[in-house]
Formats: C-alpha cells, structure tokens, sequence
C-alpha cells in the first residue's frame, strides 16, 4: 500500500512509455473508466493493488520540464482535490475488480 498512498499524495509518477504489464492484468484493468484523468495513474494503481508490479532502482526516463509545461503542482487546489475524489473512486472500483478477477481464477 506504500506506492498507492505515494501515488495519492502525488510523490510518484508512472508513464506509459516506461511500463511493461503481462496480458492478464488486461482482465482487471480493461476497460478504463471515462473518469480517470491518467490511464497510467490506473494501471500502476491495479499492478501496485495485486502486488504484481517490480520496480527498478535506476531512471529509465528523463521529464524534462520548462516554462511551458503544464505540470501537477501549478493546478489550482478545486482540481487538486477533485484528482484525489477521482482517486479514491478509482481505487473503490479497482478493489472490486480485483475481487472479480481472483473469483474467476480461482482464488489465487
């Protein structure tokens, strides 16, 4: 529960592009709910939730920030807020996707 509640304070950051998944977290992941502001943030929410993800200890990836880039920490606290409501919903609907999966596989 560590990297969700990282993730929910906003400490840290999944990218797609930096992310590999095998084909059966398909089942609980898919489909993405209209809802969710980062199909990245709902990915590594369900990985991180069936403690199926592994992370590495070195950068894979370099974010470049500058003048122009719209980044999390400049939104207005409305929107900050309206990410963590967003958040929790996403993890009430995460859970019981979870339950589902492991009630069809069997329990594992």
């Amino acid at each position: 529960m560590l990297n969700i509640s990282r993730i929910f304070g906003g400490k840290a950051s999944y990218y797609g592009c930096a992310m590999a998944f095998k084909r059966e977290l398909k089942e609980v992941i898919l489909p993405f709910p209209k809802y969710m502001e980062s199909h990245d943030t709902w990915i590594a929410m369900a990985a991180n939730l069936l403690k199926s993800s592994v992370h590495l200890e070195y950068t894979v990836l370099e974010h470049r920030l500058h003048g122009n880039n719209v980044t999390k920490s400049h939104r207005k606290l409305g929107k900050r807020l309206h990410s963590r409501i967003l958040f929790a919903r996403a993890l009430g609907e995460l859970s019981i996707r979870i339950i589902r999966y492991r009630i069809i596989q069997g329990g594992e």
